[in-house]
């Protein structure tokens, strides 16, 4: 049986074990990222929490946005001028804060996520020349434009859109757990979740109860994870190209602490589908998905503990039905700043509880 972890150590060695643990190598033969993708294009930001207006406004907003929990989506929404603000292709300068983008290819689903600068640490999994490990493991071009890999419809007039914005995980558990909850932008947890055709849904995947960073290891240093899902029913996108933390899983390292280095999602580059071309191996079966991203932050880092959403993944709905999104327990492994496995799913040292959820699209 693979072992599906990521491993911290001193010498900062943990793309390569990353890679190696995963089986590396495209799930798609001579099939690489690259080559395989056609008219894809990035547009500005869309609207958070209300109605979108007809057009956008400067600087990528949209106009007539009625408050509320879910965006709503509206005819048409185009981005602003963009007169005045960075263009939504160029990479974020170091340092630079940018408002969340949308990432869609030529009538696809969007991908809100924010724009990051590509880190030192995804500098370094990635690698250069004779060093580099390819763009097939990558996901891209770390300072290309982000593309949409999948070709979806367009989300409908009046679909639900949900707010890009994370609330607090709340679990109400006092261990340590591995959580899928289906409204990322909803504190506590929703295990159930009702929705229709079209709608685009954030998911958040929570750690809970995760020992502060002491002497002796804590908080949350590296992990990996894999979400099954009935691909029949939702479709999560792979993004390509781009920072590895603003792709589909999406990290939330916002809440996981900072360093000198930063986070990386590298190697390999997060997937919607492990079946979609990349470093990670699939099924093989069109039916179902698995969704996956491996992240790893160096010593230095202010690893972060207590109930965490560790990342989010976006899904949009394409047919009627109910699907389980739950953890694949060959994947799904978490470490602490000492490389103490904090828990698995598949009792690799330390077996975990890891809570599956109902989704059903009408």
């Amino acid at each position: 049986m693979k072992r599906w972890y990521v491993a911290l150590t001193a010498g900062l060695c943990v793309g390569a074990l990353a890679f190696a643990a995963c089986g590396g190598g495209s799930d798609d033969g001579d099939k690489t990222v690259t080559g395989t993708q056609t008219n894809k294009t990035t547009a500005a930001a869309v609207a958070k929490s209300g109605t979108p207006g007809a057009s956008g406004t400067a600087g990528g907003t949209t106009a007539a946005g009625t408050p509320g929990s879910n965006a709503t989506a509206g005819a048409n929404t185009t981005p602003g001028a963009t007169s005045g603000t960075p263009s939504p292709n160029s990479t974020p300068a170091p340092g630079e804060t940018r408002a969340v983008q949308t990432i869609v290819g030529s009538g696809n689903t969007p991908i809100a996520s924010q724009a990051s600068t590509p880190t030192s640490s995804e500098r370094g999994a990635a690698g250069t020349g004779e060093d580099g490990v390819g763009e097939d493991i990558t996901g891209g071009d770390l300072d290309a434009p982000p593309e949409v890999l999948n070709d979806l419809p367009a989300p409908p007039a009046g679909a639900t859109i949900d707010s890009t914005d994370i609330a607090a995980a709340n679990p109400g558990v006092s261990g340590v757990e591995g959580i899928i909850d289906l409204n990322a932008t909803e504190a506590g947890i929703q295990p159930t979740r009702t929705i229709k055709v079209g709608d685009v849904i954030r998911v958040s995947v929570v750690l809970s109860s995760v020992p502060t960073l002491g002497s002796d290891g804590g908080g949350l240093a590296a992990f990996n994870f894999e979400v099954t899902y009935d691909k029949t029913k939702v479709v999560a996108p792979t993004i390509i190209n781009g920072s590895s933390l603003s792709r589909n899983p999406d990290l939330n390292d916002a809440a996981l602490g900072t360093g000198p280095e930063g986070w990386t999602c590298l190697t390999p580059a997060p997937q919607g589908d492990a079946d979609d071309p990349g470093a990670w191996t699939g099924d093989g079966d069109p039916a179902t998905g698995q969704a996956v991203l491996a992240c790893f932050a160096p010593p230095g880092t202010d690893y972060q503990g207590g109930d965490l959403v560790v990342a989010t993944i976006q899904f949009q709905a394409i047919a009627s039905g109910t699907t389980t999104l739950a953890f694949g327990g060959d994947r799904v492994n978490f470490f602490d700043a000492a490389v103490n496995e904090l828990g698995s799913c598949n009792g690799l040292d330390k077996l975990i509880p890891c809570r599956s959820a109902t989704l059903t699209v009408e």
